[in-house]
């Protein structure tokens, strides 16, 4: 047996939140799960600090109505710092949700799927309304870009929606839910300044005979977004002119999203009603939509992604890890589900998810976070995804589930809720 790790442990069923002791069903698995890493990855376990290693862990167990969350963790409140990458476009979208509602309810003639046109001016995007995706021409919607982030983590939709919003809106929205640190004041654009990430260009929604149906001008930040903290990674890191500059790299000024965060926030999309959650101000239709669309695999969305480029696998990191064999994961692909967002830059790769076993009725939510880059140096493109990340975020993923104890009871109701929120078994 492995050593004693220290696991903080919640109950949350209906409105109860309370602490619970580390001999909870959870606690235990997650115990397990570590004691089963010790062995194959001793230098993660041994010294998790070094590789800002973190799970956040939520059991589900259901009987008939009742549903019941227990959700543990292991270092899930450590303060060290990953970059979040693209998993901030999980938050991004709910917030312009948010924003679309507000104008969806003065102008109804606008809709989710209303032609988009932004305009150059003293940003960094350029005037567009629509992108080639594979050979096919696909205007500019808020439809769009959703489901282009949550298909393939597309970062010029993640752009564009964040400029939609505006980057004080987004901020002030994080501020407002109490998400820790929470800041994403960076569009994924490069050369483009700190200042130049405040100005969110005008834009307007057009109608099928290109009338204006609603615009906004151009807006600007004028809000603090800047901390006193420094979150600095690494030994050196690489400049823009290639040399190696021997220091730490310092992410105060980019995005920023604590792991737990990350987790109450697809929990609250899968979960609405836990209070360990962050609940947006969407309807109903629309917190569905987000479930049909996180669980999706590329080739489902009506897109023209390239399958090569995208395979059903394409981050699916946890359970799924990098697998490609055709003939197993064509058996996996049709019972398993994973509800996902990651995110994967710097050497940093976290996955947050819902996966659910169509066949034994299991079903869990699971964030991960770790440091895959053993050299120290940043930005030089040569990190341990594929050797340390994929297969660790696989391995967890799937001993979970083999922990978890079959719930023949519930698989009608989950390939109900498959069913429901629009998804095939």
């Amino acid at each position: 047996m492995g050593k004693a790790f220290v696991i903080l442990a919640l109950v949350i069923s209906g409105n109860l939140f309370g602490q619970v002791t580390s001999e909870s069903t959870a606690s235990r698995i997650l115990q397990n799960v570590l004691d089963s890493l010790e062995n194959k990855y001793p230098k993660v376990i041994e010294s998790p600090e070094k590789y800002r290693f973190k799970i956040v862990f939520t059991e589900i167990k259901r009987a008939k109505e009742k549903v019941t969350l227990e959700t543990v963790g292991f270092r899930m409140n450590e303060k060290e710092y990953l970059y979040p990458a693209s998993i901030v476009k999980l938050p991004t979208i709910l917030i312009g949700m948010e924003e679309y509602n507000k104008i969806h309810k003065i102008r109804p003639r606008v809709t989710y799927e209303t032609l988009l046109k932004f305009n150059k001016e003293k940003g960094c995007m350029p005037t567009a309304f629509s992108v080639k995706i594979g050979n096919k021409l696909e205007y500019f919607t808020l439809d769009l870009f959703t489901k282009q982030m949550l298909a393939v983590s597309d970062n010029d939709a993640y752009n564009r929606m964040f400029d939609f919003i505006g980057q004080q809106q987004l901020n002030r929205r994080l501020k407002e839910m109490n998400y820790q640190n929470g800041k994403i004041i960076r569009k994924f654009v490069l050369n483009c300044s700190l200042d130049q990430n405040r100005i969110s260009d005008s834009y307007v929604f057009l109608g099928r005979r290109n009338e204006w149906l609603y615009n906004r001008r151009g807006i600007t930040n004028e809000d603090t977004i800047l901390t006193d903290s420094t979150y600095k990674i690494g030994k050196a890191y690489e400049g823009l002119d290639k040399k190696i500059v021997p220091r730490p790299f310092d992410f105060s000024r980019q995005n920023n999203m604590e792991l737990v965060d990350l987790h109450k926030t697809l929990n609250g999309v899968i979960f609405p009603k836990s209070e360990f959650a962050h609940t947006f101000d969407i309807t109903e239709e629309q917190r569905k939509y987000m479930i049909h669309n996180l669980g999706k695999y590329p080739a489902e969305y009506g897109l023209d992604f390239n399958p090569k480029e995208f395979p059903a696998t394409y981050k699916k990191y946890l359970f799924f890890g990098k697998d490609t064999n055709t003939t197993y994961m064509n058996d996996s692909l049709s019972r398993f589900r994973s509800f996902n967002m990651v995110g994967l830059s710097f050497g940093c790769a976290i996955d947050a998810a819902y996966i659910v076993d169509l066949d034994s009725g299991k079903e869990f939510v699971l964030t991960v976070g770790i440091y895959a880059n053993e050299d120290e140096v940043i930005n030089d493109a040569k990190y341990d995804y594929e050797s340390l990340a994929y297969p660790l975020m696989k391995d967890i993923g799937r001993l979970i589930m083999n922990q978890l104890p079959e719930n023949k009871e519930n698989v009608e109701y989950l390939r109900g809720f498959i069913g429901e929120v629009g998804l095939k078994r």
